[in-house]
């Protein structure tokens, strides 16, 4: 009943049912109880207590590395960015995890670490290269170290692969300013032009 609870958006009531869960359920089973609990604290937007919630369910089971993702996930939201790195760490040391190395990228773009941001995203992207995120991290990364014709490029490939999403397109268009005024500097007036142009249409 939890989990039609939490399929249909009642999450209040499935909070309700898998905190029920902990008082009927065997001890061998809390783990997984607890990491639903952060599951749905997380969508509700209670994320310290999410924090929580996982960290019950790491103790009762350290190997659970969907409560270590979900973990890192969550504090990543909070922006603290160092605890949410180890969580990625020791998911991907594990198994090979396209989220845990998106948010490995994310966390270390973050962290200013950004060559190493841009390592992660490209194994995000060789684990699915259908999925615009692990481009839109790489893009991301290189935007943040200034690599802004690098980032432009990859910006493109996210822009398709995301159906014109509205944050790659304001990020994709910052990009393109910043390489423009670039080009400026250097006295490439028309290559500058070109690229206004292009952050003009996605705005």
């Amino acid at each position: 009943k939890a989990f039609e609870l939490f399929n249909s958006g009642n999450y209040e009531g499935a909070l309700k049912a898998f905190e029920k869960a902990l008082e009927t359920n065997p001890k061998e089973n809390w783990s997984a109880i607890h990491s639903n609990v952060g599951a749905v604290l997380m969508e509700m937007g209670e994320l310290d207590s999410a924090v929580t919630a996982f960290d019950e369910a790491l103790s009762l089971e350290p190997d659970n590395l969907d409560s270590s993702l979900n973990k890192g996930i969550a504090l990543s939201t909070l922006e603290r960015f160092s605890e949410a790195l180890s969580c990625f760490e020791i998911v991907c040391a594990k198994q090979e995890s396209f989220q845990g190395q998106c948010g490995r990228s994310e966390a270390l773009a973050n962290l200013a670490r950004y060559e190493e941001a841009v390592e992660a995203a490209e194994v995000a992207c060789q684990l699915d290269p259908a999925h615009p995120l692990g481009f839109q991290d790489k893009a991301f990364a290189l935007l943040k170290n200034r690599q802004f014709h690098e980032a432009n490029q990859v910006y493109e490939t996210a822009l398709k692969l995301s159906n014109d999403d509205n944050e790659t397109k304001r990020l994709f268009a910052i990009s393109l300013v910043q390489e423009a005024l670039d080009l400026e500097e250097e006295g490439d007036r028309m290559g500058a032009l070109s690229l206004f142009h292009r952050a003009n249409e996605l705005n």
